[in-house]
């Protein structure tokens, strides 16, 4: 993260003020950075206005790999590759193929999906700044961080707000 980049924080002590002055910032056109809360808060997605996740479709995607993978496999294996005639049954049985193509569906949706979080999540070696620990969002407080490029928020503005909305307090963060 650049050294011009700071963060304003209002720090709250209840979860519906932090709900309204997240509505109120982003109606303002304030730019949230993010949002901290010891638990998570039902409508904060919507309140700081975030598009809806496509994590969803991306285990839909896992699934329906391991599905078509496993199909195939079973039905080349036993049809094609090394057919054997058991007592008269037919090479493609797919009720045989149940419980290994629904083993297979689950393991690469998890698998994928797993995947899918940690890149869209931005999880790993290149974390974002963090202000949790540094001001006790940890158990008790909720924090709402507004990004400032280059002193460009309007300072007066974002201190009343969060005021307005029942912040305990404000401050300026900036990451080293």
């Amino acid at each position: 993260m650049a050294a011009d980049i700071k963060f304003y924080l209002g720090i709250f002590d209840d979860e519906h003020k932090l709900l309204s002055a997240t509505r109120a910032a982003q109606q303002s056109g304030f730019d949230i950075y993010d949002c901290y809360t010891p638990y998570a808060v039902h409508g904060l997605d919507q309140a700081m206005g975030l598009a809806h996740s496509k994590l969803g479709w991306i285990a839909l995607f896992g699934g329906l790999l391991g599905f078509v993978v496993a199909l195939h496999l079973q039905i080349w294996t036993s049809a094609y590759n090394w057919p054997i005639n058991v007592g008269g049954k037919p090479y493609i049985s797919l009720p045989a193929f149940i419980p290994i193509t629904f083993e297979l569906t689950v393991l690469l949706c998890g698998l994928i999906g797993l995947g899918g979080m940690i890149t869209l999540g931005k999880l790993g070696p290149t974390l974002r700044p963090s202000v949790i620990g540094k001001h006790g969002c940890t158990s008790h407080r909720f924090i709402l961080a507004l990004r400032s490029y280059n002193q460009n928020l309007d300072l007066g503005a974002a201190h009343n707000l969060l005021l307005h909305h029942g912040a305990m307090e404000c401050k300026w963060y900036e990451e080293s």
